[in-house]
């Protein structure tokens, strides 16, 4: 198998290269933070010192940055992988960025004939670590598959949605939905504490009901511990939640859902909640 090049190394992307290293795979990574890669490192990875780097070493080119600035940064900016990757070489975004700045990517390394697929990814910080990942993915069908041998080390399933930039919109609409999930989990905890119901005894019934969720589940049990630690940050939902209201805006929709998560999201971050993880949301209520 090629060998395989990973860009960022944080909460999600940082996992996901270990389980790369661990299946045997010839693997390279790249961090604008170097000391983060020690224990990729040690468990065999090789360091380049820029993108450029890493894209000539490498014939497919996996990244998974914050936003839509840091992929063009990553891709297109001084040392980006662009001054590197040599034609007929693939580059997968596992990011969630700008479904419209997506296909602007696609194009612009198509004319230097280089492949692209937008691949964003569900499953939160737990789906990384345990390799359960839900990965979308957007872009030529033998782009796609030429990935999903090495996806499949990270993820439980790769579902090719259609051309480039549709698998960013499944991932707003995605995050949409999770996000409303988000605020069932803080309502109902709420409702449950000011009616005089035990939150963990509503943690469980709900659960093993219609109610029941991933996000009610595995972060209604952190809340319920006082765990705010990010599986998905706020300011990182929040971000996301712009992306879909933009998307919005494009097709002359109105979501009052998108609406009512946008405000709470930013008093989260105004009260200094940004950092946290999406079940910090029950604050703001």
């Amino acid at each position: 198998m090629e060998k395989v090049g990973f860009a960022g190394l944080g909460l999600m992307g940082g996992p996901m290269v270990m389980h790369l290293i661990r299946a045997g795979l010839d693997v390279a990574v790249y961090n604008r933070t170097p000391a983060r890669a020690g224990q990729h490192l040690r468990a065999g990875a090789e360091l380049c010192s820029t993108a450029a780097e890493l894209a000539g070493k490498c014939g497919l080119i996996l990244l998974c940055v914050s936003d839509t600035p840091a992929v063009e940064e990553v891709v297109f900016g001084p040392s980006g992988l662009i001054e590197g990757a040599a034609e007929g070489s693939l580059i997968v975004d596992h990011s969630t960025i700008s479904p419209s700045a997506t296909r602007e990517i696609a194009e612009k390394l198509r004319q230097r004939g280089v492949g692209f697929v937008d691949a964003p990814i569900s499953g939160g910080t737990s789906g990384a670590e345990q390799g359960t990942l839900m990965v979308m993915a957007g872009g030529e069908a033998g782009h796609v598959e030429r990935l999903r041998p090495v996806a499949r080390h990270y993820s439980s399933n790769l579902i090719h949605i259609g051309p480039a930039g549709q698998g960013q919109l499944m991932k707003c609409c995605n995050q949409l939905v999770a996000g409303l999930h988000v605020l069932a989990l803080a309502e109902g905890f709420r409702f449950a504490g000011e009616a005089g119901l035990k939150p963990a005894d509503a943690h469980r019934v709900l659960g093993g009901g219609a109610a029941g969720s991933f996000i009610w589940d595995k972060w209604g049990a952190m809340l319920l511990e006082g765990d705010l630690s990010p599986g998905f940050k706020i300011k990182l939902h929040r971000k996301d939640l712009l992306l879909v209201r933009q998307e919005c805006e494009r097709v002359g929709l109105g979501l009052p859902g998108l609406k009512l998560l946008l405000e709470l999201y930013e008093k989260a971050i105004d009260r200094g909640l940004g950092e946290l993880g999406d079940q910090a949301l029950s604050k703001v209520l």
